[in-house]
């Protein structure tokens, strides 16, 4: 009978425990292996709209030859396995700014905001 009151008494502290567990995986989970991106091109005219287009897949359009978005370390992986099947390393660069939140972000816009931050599914 102790064993089984013993028993029930950690069976309860585990699901009073529960929500806080879920929480926490899901927080981890969001977090980790997503980051926010912001890539920044310059290549020459003949591949660029291959290289827009292939960006566009993962990220948001800001304005020309720039970029930005919330991403997953598997769709970095494929953007630029993707880019650098299109690019010509000797004559076009592409840079990737890396954070791992956008927390710590701010954008601000001086004159024409030509893109938007909202990606439509």
């Amino acid at each position: 009978m102790v064993k089984v009151v013993d028993n029930l008494r950690n069976l309860r502290s585990l699901i009073n425990f529960y929500p806080f567990v879920i929480y926490l995986f899901l927080f981890l989970a969001i977090q980790v292996g997503h980051m926010y991106l912001i890539l920044v091109y310059d290549i020459r005219e003949a591949r660029v709209y291959k290289v827009l287009k292939i960006a566009r897949k993962y990220l948001n359009w800001v304005q020309n030859s720039v970029l930005e978005g919330e991403i997953s370390d598997a769709g970095l992986a494929k953007l630029k396995q993707e880019l650098k099947d299109v690019i010509n390393p000797e004559e076009d660069s592409v840079l990737f700014y890396l954070m791992r939140t956008r927390r710590y972000t701010s954008r601000e816009v001086m004159g024409i905001q030509k893109g938007t931050r909202d990606m439509i599914i």
